[in-house]
């Protein structure tokens, strides 16, 4: 069966609360013309700039000083900033180290701290997340084992425990999801196995399973639904046995010419991961990035690459390769393994341990 290309899109609609200790403020237009990713609302907007800095503007109902007073100028709100999504009240964003945040209304629970307490600066919640998203007042999180978590709101069943109680620490829902999507009152969802779960509430068929019944568990819409980006079945990131360590003593060496890169290369699991766009470029490929889909593909010659942030699948010429280590956003910039791109072009690639140089020939 030809497979059906399905982008989920994180829900948007959001207020912001703005962290105490931050004062720095700049101009809207200024900070998204340095994005990686945004999120809007009608009222509001926040970004993730190119340095992992995250940014909000617009309507903040819970602000330091006690106000709510609407902010016309952009203001940071914390650093090392990878993902970020927000529900009506609340918000959630994950840290380079994998650690989830949340801050903003919390009356159902949505922050998933234990608590019903409105938190105005980033509160942690757990630890070894990929993937999150929020609807107006319930989030959801995928772990890096695959597993999906939720918590918040669940009147209708859009948690999809089996139950209508609502939840204020997150709850586990199913394993081996590769990408999730909730939205105001129902949660969408695709497996490793390339299939569409949906739940919670169905009054207008939304979930798509034939009847306009509220599902309080997960039940299956369809087969062979994927993300753009790969052309077989979702892998969940592997958790890796060893946090990536940044290296900027690490040289990397194409045809001759050694790269500079804006972003240190890091190390993981034995790997060199670097800027994707640097190393790209010097092994004369064409780049094009994909923010909503989080994707970024390659064309040199007569081959393409894709690569989604996050997977470990790497996707030659319709083909899949499975990476040791996924691509990762650290410091607001893309990071590939630069073994894994280089010989998918063709290139030859060593390493010399003593003088910590990547040489790649062609």
């Amino acid at each position: 069966m030809k497979k059906r290309i399905l982008s989920l899109a994180l829900a948007l609609s959001l207020m912001l609360v703005v962290v105490p200790a931050v004062s720095a403020a700049a101009s809207a237009a200024a900070i998204t013309s340095e994005a990686t990713t945004i999120s809007a609302g009608g009222v509001h907007g926040m970004t993730i700039r190119a340095d992992g800095t995250l940014w909000a503007w617009g309507s903040i109902s819970l602000d330091d000083d006690g106000t709510t007073e609407n902010r016309r100028t952009a203001l940071k709100i914390m650093d090392n900033v990878i993902a970020v999504t927000a529900g009506y009240f609340h918000a959630l964003a994950i840290q380079i180290d994998g650690s989830l945040w949340a801050w903003g209304h919390n009356d159902r629970g949505q922050l998933g701290d234990g608590t019903t307490e409105d938190r105005p600066t980033p509160v942690k919640i757990m630890d070894g997340i990929a993937a999150v998203s929020a609807g107006n007042f319930h989030t959801l999180a995928i772990k890096t084992d695959g597993s999906l978590w939720a918590w918040g709101r669940n009147d209708d069943g859009r948690l999809g425990d089996g139950t209508t109680e609502s939840r204020s620490t997150p709850i586990k829902i199913m394993d081996n999801v590769a990408a999730v999507s909730a939205y105001e009152q129902h949660t969408i969802a695709i497996k490793t196995d390339d299939s569409l779960w949906s739940w919670g509430n169905n009054y207008a068929g939304q979930l798509g399973d034939g009847t306009t019944e509220d599902r309080l568990t997960p039940v299956k819409i369809m087969d062979d639904v994927m993300l753009p980006g790969s052309s077989g079945t979702q892998t969940p990131t592997p958790t890796p046995t060893t946090p990536p360590t940044q290296s900027s003593d690490i040289s990397v060496i194409v045809n001759g010419t050694a790269l500079t890169f804006d972003q240190p290369p890091i190390t993981q699991d034995g790997r060199t991961l670097v800027p994707l766009r640097a190393i790209f470029e010097a092994l004369g490929a064409d780049v094009d990035w994909n923010p909503s889909t989080q994707t970024v593909s390659a064309v040199r010659g007569s081959v393409t690459i894709t690569l989604r942030i996050g997977s470990n699948i790497l996707v030659r010429n319709g083909v899949d390769i499975t990476l040791d280590v996924p691509a990762q956003t650290v410091g607001g910039r893309t990071l590939v393994p630069v073994r894994a791109i280089a010989e998918s072009f063709g290139a030859d690639v060593n390493w010399n341990p003593t003088t910590r140089t990547v040489t790649i020939t062609e």
